[in-house]
C-alpha cells in the first residue's frame, strides 16, 4: 500500500523530484563554515621584509615619536637611507626602546642592498653592524630580536663582503700607520705606501730601523720626507681627518 509520499511522488514530474531532494539533504547537513586561511600561511603584508612590529609607549617623548613616524614614511616611500636615520634619532631620544634600535638595523639593511655607491654601502655595512651589536646587547632584548637582528645581517652578508678589499694589497690600518722608508735604488711600491707596523714592508720598500737604509746617503734626506708626503697624501682620503693633521705634522717636522 502506497503512503502519501508515494503519492505526491506520482504526481510531481522529475524535475520537481530533484529539487525537493536537494533541498532535504541540504536542511539536514549543516552549513559549512566560512573557509579560513591557514594559519602556517603568512598573510602577504607579512612575508615582505617591512619593519618590526613596533609599539610605542603612550609617555614617549614627542621628539621620538616624531622621528618614529617619519621614519616609518621614509621607509614606506623606499627611501631606507633617510628612514635608518630617522629611527636612529628615535633611538637616541628613546635608548629604552630596543624595537628602535631593531628599526635602524632593518632599514639599514634595505638600504644596503639598494645603494649603488660602494663607498657608501661600506659606511652602511659598518652602521649595520654597530647597530645589530648594539641590538645583541641591549638589557631588554628578547631572543626574537636578537635572532631578527642577526638575520638581517646575515642578508647583507652577501653585499657587504663583496665591498671587502680582496687580493690588491692589505687593508691600511688607521693605528700605526705610517708611510715607509724607501731603500736605494728608489723604487715605486707595488701597492701604493707601505704600512708597517703591523704589514710586512712591501717589494720596494724597508723599515726605518732596517740595515738596508744605513747606507743611504745624506742626499736623500730631502727626497725621503717627499716621498712620504706623497704617499700620506695617496692615502689621505681613506683616513680619518684628525689622523691625516697629524701625520701632516709629523711628517713636516725637521728629520732628527
Amino acid at each position: 500500500m502506497s503512503g502519501p509520499r508515494d503519492r505526491i511522488g506520482l504526481l510531481l514530474p522529475l524535475p520537481a523530484l530533484l529539487a525537493v531532494g536537494a533541498a532535504s539533504v541540504d536542511a539536514r547537513e549543516p552549513a559549512a563554515p566560512p573557509e579560513r586561511p591557514d594559519p602556517a600561511e603568512p598573510e602577504p603584508a607579512a612575508t615582505e621584509p617591512g619593519l618590526h612590529d613596533t609599539e610605542l609607549p603612550p609617555e614617549l617623548r614627542p621628539e621620538a615619536r616624531a622621528a618614529f613616524e617619519r621614519g616609518e614614511q621614509a621607509f614606506a616611500r623606499g627611501e631606507h637611507h633617510e628612514a635608518a636615520s630617522a629611527f636612529e634619532r628615535a633611538a637616541e631620544l628613546a635608548p629604552e626602546l630596543v624595537v628602535l634600535r631593531l628599526d635602524v638595523v632593518i632599514a639599514l639593511r634595505h638600504a644596503i642592498l639598494t645603494e649603488p655607491d660602494p663607498e657608501a654601502a661600506t659606511e652602511l655595512c659598518a652602521r649595520l653592524q654597530r647597530d645589530a651589536e648594539r641590538v645583541a646587547e641591549h638589557p631588554r632584548a628578547t631572543p626574537e630580536m636578537i635572532e631578527r637582528a642577526r638575520a638581517e645581517q646575515a642578508r647583507a652578508h652577501e653585499r657587504c663582503a663583496a665591498l671587502e678589499p680582496g687580493d690588491a694589497g692589505p687593508r691600511p690600518s688607521v693605528v700605526g700607520f705610517e708611510p715607509c722608508l724607501v731603500a736605494a735604488p728608489i723604487t715605486e711600491p707595488s701597492h701604493g705606501p707601505c704600512l708597517v707596523p703591523p704589514y710586512d714592508p712591501e717589494p720596494g720598500c724597508a723599515h726605518r730601523h732596517d740595515t738596508a737604509m744605513l747606507g743611504v746617503p745624506l742626499l736623500l734626506l730631502g727626497l725621503r720626507a717627499r716621498r712620504r708626503r706623497d704617499a700620506l697624501e695617496r692615502m689621505a682620503d681613506r683616513l680619518p681627518p684628525d689622523v691625516v693633521a697629524r701625520l701632516r705634522r709629523e711628517t713636516d717636522a725637521p728629520e732628527p
